[in-house]
């Protein structure tokens, strides 16, 4: 697709979804006082405590902070979340839609395997299954998956690419903002 027509299609579907122009998937919370404003995201994400193990662990306030830190952003069907090999600085928790973790094939075993050991999202037994360019698709996730955890804590270089595979909403918690909480 054209950059107009992607940015057409984000605008259509954030009215559509959100009755939003202004590319915020919440466009009056930035109307709201700061109590209010807290509360209703408190709401909103109160399944992230569920989601998320770590959060289950943090204090009531270390939990509100991090909450309220916590940013929304909308992708389009086929968006890079994360590229392999960039650095990590964001974790992310999928509010709606669906994303694939994929690799491409010519890394082999001895990389899917290592990104399985170091990634809580691809514990378990790999589903592979090849995708377009010689992709391996290693997991699929959607709501309440999450995912660049690791980044929080540690500066690594990510180990494999995150794509949509439709819209999705996606809570984004930046390592400063994890770091400030």
């Amino acid at each position: 697709q054209s950059l107009r027509q992607r940015i057409i299609t984000f605008y259509d579907h954030m009215w559509h979804k959100y009755h939003s122009l202004d590319g915020r998937a919440n466009p009056f919370s930035g109307e709201l006082n700061a109590k209010i404003g807290l509360e209703m995201k408190l709401y909103m994400r109160s399944n992230l405590v569920h989601c998320v193990p770590w959060l289950q662990a943090c204090t009531p306030d270390a939990l509100m902070l991090i909450v309220n830190e916590m940013e929304t952003e909308v992708f389009l069907p086929d968006d890079y979340v994360i590229r392999k090999g960039s650095t990590g600085s964001k974790m992310y928790v999928i509010a709606s839609g669906k994303v694939q973790v994929i690799s491409k094939s010519s890394f082999g075993n001895q990389t899917a395997e290592w990104i399985r050991s170091t990634s809580r999202i691809l514990a378990g037994p790999l589903r592979r299954q090849t995708a377009q360019g010689g992709e391996e698709i290693l997991r699929v996730l959607d709501k309440g998956d999450y995912f660049g955890d690791i980044s929080l804590g540690l500066n690594v270089k990510r180990t494999a690419d995150v794509r949509t595979l439709d819209f999705a909403e996606l809570h984004v918690l930046p390592r400063e903002k994890f770091e400030a909480a």
